[in-house]
């Protein structure tokens, strides 16, 4: 009799343990809230950022939130439609009021990337110490040679900006493309593009093919390299050209400077200096008048012209 009540006693003991371990535990969970790692996704694709959270089980949960930076683009509430801000229609809420709080993102452009945070609220608000960055790039179409002749190799190239591998698909002004090597022909002229396959609206920019008939490309090569040349031609003459002016404007300020010397009679005479003998009679005086000097600035003719008749008097009298 005593151990039966002795084994009751010892179970009620454990399981006032095990409630009280699961209250704990539920106490310590709605600390936590755990988030997805950063996240790059292509332009125009969808995007699912997962989250998983935890709160006091007593707790009921009135609303949660998605926040990127500091602006909130969502808030929902138990049993009523999501309230949006003006641009976030393309949020919708995965979770639930329990523990999951995942968000996609559909149609994900580049004013979409950033730091993603989650909050819930209880009888005050719970946010998360941690974040998830978005990354948004863009898928590229290359080609090997805008311009080929008949009978060439094309080969296309998709290369997405992010790391995960993408299932591509091409189109050829809109219309599906097989290959993405392929001989080319005069027909395969156009504007090509690569998507997702599946999620045709994530594609890439257009790129042009432009094929040329054989018969065509030495005639368009020729055509090059005429003008080619002529640029080159066109150049030398045009220094040519232009070191003939050159050469002619320092003659012509030559010519002007010489022009400038006044001979031996003139009513300006540049006289540098100048020797009169005066052992002779000033009947038969011999003057001999040496120039030097062959430009003298106008404005200095006039004291020249006075200095010299004054030296001239001087010997005479």
């Amino acid at each position: 009799m005593e151990l039966c009540r002795y084994r009751r006693i010892l179970s009620m003991k454990s399981h006032i343990l095990i409630i009280l371990a699961t209250i704990s535990g539920a106490r310590r969970g709605s600390l936590e809230v755990t988030l997805d790692s950063d996240l790059c996704v292509l332009r125009g694709a969808s995007a699912v950022i997962n989250c998983r959270y935890s709160k006091p089980f007593y707790h009921a949960v009135t609303g949660v939130g998605w926040w990127k930076q500091y602006q909130l683009v969502g808030y929902w509430r138990p049993g009523s439609l999501p309230n949006f801000r003006d641009y976030s229609q393309r949020y919708r809420y995965l979770g639930d009021f329990i523990s999951d709080c995942s968000l996609q993102i559909n149609d994900v452009q580049h004013t979409d990337a950033g730091k993603y945070s989650f909050s819930f609220y209880t009888r005050s608000e719970k946010k998360s110490k941690t974040s998830t960055e978005l990354y948004v790039k863009e898928l590229t179409a290359a080609v090997q040679s805008s311009s080929v002749a008949e009978g060439d190799v094309i080969r296309l190239t998709c290369v997405s900006g992010c790391p995960t591998p993408v299932d591509t698909v091409w189109f050829k002004d809109g219309q599906p493309v097989s290959n993405e090597v392929f001989v080319a022909r005069r027909e395969d002229t156009g504007r090509y593009h690569c998507a997702v396959r599946g999620q045709e609206r994530v594609r890439s920019a257009p790129v042009a093919v432009n094929v040329l008939c054989s018969q065509m490309l030495p005639a368009v090569y020729g055509i090059g390299l005429a003008l080619i040349v002529a640029l080159v031609v066109a150049l030398f003459l045009f220094c040519r050209w232009k070191k003939r002016r050159l050469h002619q404007k320092v003659l012509d300020e030559s010519n002007i400077i010489y022009s400038n010397i006044q001979r031996p009679d003139s009513a300006l005479p540049d006289v540098a200096r100048h020797t009169i003998s005066s052992s002779q009679s000033p009947a038969s005086m011999r003057s001999e008048v040496i120039y030097s000097l062959v430009n003298i600035k106008s404005r200095d003719l006039e004291g020249l012209r006075q200095s010299r008749c004054a030296g001239l008097t001087s010997h005479l009298e």
